[in-house]
């Protein structure tokens, strides 16, 4: 049978016993009820439990359909009657996405909001209507629509799923990308149920793990800050600006003396998304995720600033003569956006699908740390899973770290820093204290919020006037700079704990997560009482004696260096050794044995990373020459030191290669033709020099690993079919003298699984290529691979390519390539 007939042909009929009856009696949207044989007031399940939910007596959050006009939205709020308030424009929120209405009907009561709703849903122009539900911990609002979150069992087949939606007149909205038999469910209007009816039902069914609302929740927005800049940022180090107290901060300047952050740890700001391109954030900028939408850009609205405040708390680039410094600023910026804000100053609209949505992808693609200056409402049983799921196996199973802001409410820590799995950050004042709604110096005259603490609280930081970026120029909180001086609140206190994070795992990356959080708590400046306490848990953070505390795991980009003199080479060459992660006071390099006298060995220099130069002599004679070089950490506790580094030094003749397959010769240095490079490298930010591209491979900004190119085969939309011989080919480049050549490079693919292919090619004469590896299917974040090239070792010339192959039917994303290497 041919494939394209295989996949026109109709699957067998299964049929399915369902393990699930259950009795119920139609209810109407709009009139909200427990299950059949429960009463009592109206509840959900999260996490386990039943959660009371408590109607609004004024607010009713409904959908109209699609193509009702403004005209017929008016006739509807009209019908509602002369007593409600639903016809002033003022009373009434539109919300884009997900598509909403908020109306607000007047402080009518419980039983007069649910009478209203119900007759709304019955109008032919609503799709449903429902009360709005309130959470008087935070002010935040829960909307129900018609989706709910369940988690199926492992062993639940697929037919058995379609059988119980179809008794139920549930469709499938999404497939969950993060989990197996995870689903978006919407309930029809087919139906006789009303959401929250048929979230408790299949929760209760032995066929699910869980099942919940898909809330929108309306949070409480930040404090909308107004005032002037200051000069310097006291939470990093305090000299009593602002009338403070001296030293009220978290030692980052000595934290620096150890490591400024390695650009191999990544901080998650998982928020209403980051200006990417802001000149103080964009050079620490990794790709990110739109959640609301589900795409790679998280670019926020213009008055969105909240999380690009956050970004440069925690990872704003440093020691670049302009704006600010991050905590952690040698490290990754990973921008993750989860809701948007309605108006400036509005409450934030987000999903709980699109919040799990983007915790289990920021951790999937490799952050690190994962820092939430956000909370409120009711728990979740598909949050908490993605927040589980990053702890347990995000750094291949290490942990991510994730951070969580307390709330600003001056009460108990909000959901979901009420985990266990997470860090509860609170926020302290000027003068080393808890932030309370006080009108004084201390609180810098912020009397409207205070931290949040209690039995749940694990440590504290910095959390009033802080001085960090803003959505540039006219947007943001300062219409007149891209940076800002007043951000506060546990949104603020929270980066600079994940900052933190990422500086101990910049020192030593093979920690689990919760032996970080047990090094930033042990470490924190404890504050009265002794020990833990409700009002700062275990102290206000100190990130200085955190990274001093943390045993130094010693990390080199590479073990070789590699030295080839030609007869028109300069007399002495120079190559650096690398540590990607901390300082140059935390290590030294020193020559052992061999050919010492041939090489000499600089001090280690420079931040993060930091480098040590080693300049080696042209030999009078032609051969190879070796020498070994020790490097130690310097730290008091250390782990994986000492290393070698392996020096070979070659003095040869002068070899020059035509750029012609095959044919290559020895000429005269005087000869015209190019010197093939030694090995390749290329972060595809400096144009196409380095390739041939088939069109329509091409550049692209869509993704990247490293900011902000990478190669793609389709750059403008999904491949095509029939497609054979789409290549992306290097240069040429020699390996000779490259014993033990390695090829590395960054990828992200989207393929038709088992019929279209990405091949990576290899050609020593550049007419006949070898496959050296194969990929299809999906594998939608950025991995790095790594090829055994031994087959070519000291081959005088080599080039790459990568092929895409698609065949007649289906076609994707396809495959975007970045940081390419070939060397030792």
């Amino acid at each position: 049978m041919s494939r394209l007939s295989l996949r026109s042909t109709v699957a067998a009929i299964v049929v399915v016993s369902l393990l699930l009856t259950i009795s119920w009696s139609p209810v109407e949207s709009g009139t909200l009820s427990a299950p059949s044989g429960q009463t009592g007031a109206l509840f959900y399940y999260a996490d386990g439990q039943r959660i009371p939910l408590t109607p609004s007596p004024q607010e009713i959050a409904l959908r109209f359909k699609a193509g009702v006009s403004e005209d017929q939205k008016s006739q509807v709020f009209e019908s509602l009657g002369s007593s409600t308030e639903a016809g002033r424009k003022d009373e009434i929120l539109e919300i884009p996405n997900p598509r909403l209405t908020i109306v607000r009907v007047g402080l009518v009561g419980l039983a007069k909001v649910q009478s209203l709703a119900a007759g709304l849903s019955r109008q032919p122009q609503v799709e449903f209507a429902h009360p709005l539900f309130v959470f008087d911990n935070d002010e935040t609002k829960l909307a129900l629509t018609d989706e709910f979150l369940v988690q199926f069992k492992a062993g639940v087949s697929r037919a058995a799923i379609n059988a119980l939606n179809a008794q139920h007149a549930v469709e499938i909205v999404e497939d969950t990308f993060w989990a197996d038999n995870n689903f978006t469910l919407r309930v029809t209007p087919a139906s006789d149920l009303d959401v929250l009816t048929m979230a408790n039902l299949y929760h209760e069914s032995p066929l699910t793990e869980y099942a919940g609302p898909n809330f929108v929740r309306l949070m409480k927005p930040p404090a909308w800050p107004n005032d002037t800049y200051v000069d310097d940022q006291w939470s990093l180090k305090n000299t009593g600006q602002h009338g403070g107290t001296s030293d009220a901060d978290i030692d980052a300047d000595e934290a620096w003396d150890i490591t400024t952050g390695s650009a191999n740890i990544t901080i998650a700001i998982i928020d209403e998304g980051v200006e990417t391109g802001h000149e103080d954030l964009r050079d620490n900028m990794t790709q990110g995720y739109d959640a609301t939408d589900g795409d790679n850009d998280p670019t926020p609205r213009p008055w969105d600033a909240h999380g690009t405040n956050c970004a440069g708390i925690a990872a704003a680039v440093g020691n670049n003569g302009q704006g600010v410094a991050g905590v952690a600023w040698g490290s990754r910026i990973m921008p993750i956006r989860i809701a948007y804000g309605t108006a400036a100053g509005g409450r934030w609209v987000t999903y709980d699908s699109w919040i799990a949505n983007a915790i289990n992808w920021a951790y999937q693609h490799g952050a690190d740390v994962l820092s939430n200056s956000w909370g409120g409402g009711s728990s979740s049983s598909q949050i908490t899973t993605a927040i589980n799921n990053a702890k347990t196996y995000g750094r291949s199973g290490k942990g991510s770290v994730v951070v969580f802001a307390a709330g600003n409410n001056n009460g108990a820590v909000l959901y979901p820093a009420t985990l266990s799995t997470v860090m509860a950050v609170g926020a302290t004042n000027l003068c080393d204290q808890r932030k309370t709604p006080t009108n004084n110096q201390c609180n810098y005259y912020e009397d409207w919020w205070g931290s949040n603490y209690g039995s749940q609280l694990d440590i504290s930081a910095p959390g009033v006037a802080l001085h960090s970026t803003d959505n540039s120029l006219a947007a943001g909180y300062d219409d007149s700079s891209s940076y800002f001086s007043r951000m506060n609140g546990t949104s603020g206190a929270t980066p600079h704990v994940a900052g933190a994070a990422a500086l101990v795992l910049s020192v030593n990356p093979t920690l689990t997560a919760s032996q970080v959080e047990n090094i930033l708590t042990s470490n924190a400046d404890d504050k009265d009482p002794s020990g833990w306490d409700q009002e700062y848990g275990w102290g206000r953070l100190n990130a200085y004696s955190a990274v001093n505390n943390t045993t130094h795991y010693l990390q080199l980009a590479s073990n070789s260096l590699l030295f080839t003199f030609e007869d028109s080479s300069p007399a002495t060459l120079q190559q650096d050794i690398v540590n990607p992660n901390t300082c140059s006071g935390t290590w030294s390099a020193t020559c052992i044995s061999g050919d010492c006298a041939r090489i000499s060995v600089g001090s280690p220099t420079g931040h993060t990373p930091s480098k040590a130069t080693v300049t080696a002599n042209k030999p009078a004679s032609y051969g190879t020459y070796y020498a070994t070089i020790q490097v130690s950490s310097t730290r008091p506790s250390n782990t994986n030191s000492p290393q070698t580094v392996n020096v070979t030094i070659r003095r040869v003749s002068s070899i020059r290669w035509l750029y012609l397959p095959i044919i290559f010769r020895a000429s005269s240095s005087s000869d015209s033709a190019p010197t093939l490079d030694i090995g390749f490298s290329d972060d595809m930010e400096s144009g196409t020099s380095k390739w041939t591209a088939k069109s329509p491979w091409g550049l692209t900004t869509s993704r990247y690993y490293s900011y902000d190119h990478s190669w793609a085969d389709s750059p403008s939309g999904n491949y095509s079919n029939n497609v054979r011989n789409l290549t992306l080919t290097s240069i040429p480049f020699s390996l000779s003298s490259i014993g033990s050549p390695q090829l590395t490079f960054y990828h992200y693919y989207d393929t038709e699984d088992e019929w279209d292919y990405g091949l990576v090619e290899v050609s020593s004469d550049g007419v006949n290529w070898e496959t050296v590896g194969v990929y299809t299917g999906s594998h939608t974040y950025w991995a790095q691979e790594t090829i055994n090239l031994s087959d070519y070792a000291n081959s005088a010339y080599l080039r790459i390519r990568f092929r895409l192959e698609s065949d007649e039917l289906y076609s994707y994303d396809g495959w975007y390539i970045d940081d390419v290497t070939v060397s030792d």
